[in-house]
């Protein structure tokens, strides 16, 4: 029920159709919804829990421990606290390519002794 301007409740105009004419819908195509798409997470591991990622960490500690450096040596010369080291060697902290080339630098080896060798690359000796 609707009101008109005095305020009353009078009833409301319904369409009127014609006996046996069906309500008529609009005939617009359905689409099928989409499956849902799983989360990223759940299809790929994070990159910090990867092997090859484990591995490059423990060449850092290698490479700093092959040094006689310790982690606050490794910060000084970093220029950041040993904290950074600390978490970086972890895993705790994510490194970047950046930070990476920095720890190379610091250590006075190239960035590639730390990274897996590239797939199907051999050993390096059959290039020219």
């Amino acid at each position: 029920m609707g009101q008109n301007d005095s305020g009353r409740n009078v009833p409301r105009m319904s369409r009127e159709r014609p006996p046996g004419a069906s309500r008529a819908r609009r005939s617009a195509a359905r689409v099928p919804a989409a499956p849902p798409i799983p989360p990223v997470r759940a299809r790929y591991p994070s990159a910090t829990r990867a092997i090859e990622y484990q591995r490059m960490l423990a060449r850092l500690v290698e490479a700093r421990l092959t040094l006689g450096l310790s982690q606050e040596e490794v910060g000084r010369r970093l220029g950041r606290p040993h904290q950074f080291v600390s978490k970086s060697e972890t895993g705790e902290r994510r490194l970047d390519p950046i930070d990476l080339w920095h720890f190379a630098v610091a250590y006075g080896r190239p960035v590639t002794d730390f990274l897996p060798p590239w797939p199907g690359a051999g050993d390096g000796r059959d290039r020219a």
